[in-house]
């Protein structure tokens, strides 16, 4: 057979394939041509020429068929061609690949990931609205409220004045800057406040106390060497100096400080990476005479919980209008939250023309060093200074102040509160427990800067 036929059943012999013509036809007939091609085969005499004439599978219905007709030679002399029925056309079988079965399994698989997508986009897509107004309608874009954004401009409450935060902020921001301090032992920084145009700024004592040498850096991103002006570490308040022309702060009046209203921090935490960092809280109260005992300060402060981190200590705390009523100092930390403190400004401010004036604040003292004496109440005196009033008076260690011009006292706190309303070198008169006796002594009260 033709190499057409290769990858499929295996081929036949020609004579096979006469076997298999005549498999279908009558009996009588298969009989014959067996008993002829026998008898031809012992002879040798089975003719080459064979001619096969087969049914076109492919004619339209109703074509007459075609006839085939296998003329045998070197039969003997005499015998007539045979003409048999057609034949039916032959099929042959293929064998089937396996590439064509995954093939057809890809498509199938692919055919309906389609189809379902189509559906699921179909159910789940919404539809839109359109008037059936019986033309066709073209779906537009949803229509999308876009305003325009406008440029920042400054806004103030109409009825008070008060700014709103980025104004307020912006108000202050030129007048706030960043110290950097290094002494002997140790080094540091903070933040501050510039008072005036010529160049003192307000900070804390604890910031500049002990430094040798101080930078500062402001508003506009330059560094000034600062000089010492001096400093009150009893109030913790202290004066630097740097050259040059600069903007100074607005300052407000701490005496109208409420509770409740809106305050922002503003200082450079931990280091100038955090340079005029801005917080914002509220008054939580005003404190005044307010004992730190860790410290062995008494200071009148606000009270407020806008966050406030190492280095903002120096920093403003300011009002919306952009002034500036306090000064950061302390911050509770540990299991305490937001209790942040600063100075009320209209101490700071008091304290800090003094130190420009003689370089020190000048403070009414008793000369003494105390602490509240337990539960019992009255001030329990530690230690006396050489020279001071009270040592003048007679006050000795372990004395217990009961009263002081008739006024009973219970802590520390109010004692260093009526302390507050005296000028240096008033008198005042003690009464002391002693040995379980009272007793009065009479005290001419000293100045801090001794």
């Amino acid at each position: 057979m033709d190499n057409e036929n290769k990858g499929y059943e295996p081929e036949m012999n020609q004579d096979a394939d006469i076997y298999e013509d005549i498999a279908d036809k009558p009996e009588e007939n298969a009989e014959a041509l067996s008993s002829e091609q026998t008898e031809a085969e012992n002879a040798g005499e089975l003719g080459s020429e064979q001619t096969e004439v087969l049914e076109d599978t492919a004619e339209p219905a109703g074509t007459p068929q075609t006839q085939y007709t296998v003329q045998e030679s070197g039969y003997a002399a005499g015998a007539a061609a045979q003409t048999y029925p057609p034949k039916a056309a032959k099929k042959k079988k293929r064998r089937s690949s396996p590439w064509v079965a995954v093939s057809m399994v890809c498509m199938l698989i692919a055919a309906a990931c389609i189809a379902t997508s189509v559906y699921f986009f179909l159910e789940r897509s919404d539809p839109v609205d359109t008037p059936d107004n019986g033309s066709d309608t073209v779906l537009q874009d949803p229509d999308i409220n876009r305003g325009e954004t406008p440029d920042y401009t400054s806004s103030q409450n109409s009825e008070t004045g008060e700014l709103d935060n980025t104004s307020a902020i912006n108000k202050a921001l030129p007048s706030i800057v960043y110290i950097e301090t290094s002494g002997r032992y140790s080094s540091g920084s903070g933040s501050g406040v510039i008072m005036t145009e010529d160049g003192y700024i307000l900070t804390c004592a604890h910031v500049i106390s002990g430094a040798s040498q101080i930078s500062v850096m402001t508003n506009d991103g330059q560094t000034h060497e600062a000089s010492m002006v001096g400093y009150d570490e009893t109030e913790d308040i202290g004066v630097i100096k740097i050259e040059g022309t600069f903007t100074p702060a607005e300052f407000g009046d701490s005496d109208k400080i409420v509770a409740g209203q809106e305050v922002i921090a503003i200082g450079t935490p931990y280091s100038k990476m955090f340079f005029q960092t801005s917080t914002k809280g509220i008054v939580s109260a005003v404190r005044d005479n307010m004992t730190f005992s860790s410290l062995n300060l008494t200071l009148d402060v606000i009270q407020h919980d806008a966050a406030i981190n190492s280095g903002n200590s120096g920093g403003a705390l300011i009002n919306m209008y952009g002034q500036v009523i306090g000064i950061n100092s302390i911050k509770m930390s540990g299991e305490y939250e937001n209790l942040g403190f600063a100075i009320q400004i209209n101490e700071a401010l008091d304290y800090a023309q003094q130190i420009i004036a003689n370089g020190s604040v000048e403070k009414p003292v008793l000369g003494i060093t105390a602490q509240t004496y337990g539960n019992a109440g009255g001030v329990l005196v530690a230690s006396v200074s050489e020279g001071s009033g009270a040592e003048a008076a007679g006050l000795q260690p372990n004395d217990i102040i009961t009263n002081i011009d008739g006024q009973k006292v219970n802590t520390l706190d109010e004692l260093s509160a009526i302390l507050s309303d005296k000028e240096v070198g008033d008198s005042v008169t003690l009464t002391v427990f002693r040995s379980g006796v009272l007793r009065d002594f009479t005290v001419t009260l000293g100045s801090s800067s001794n």
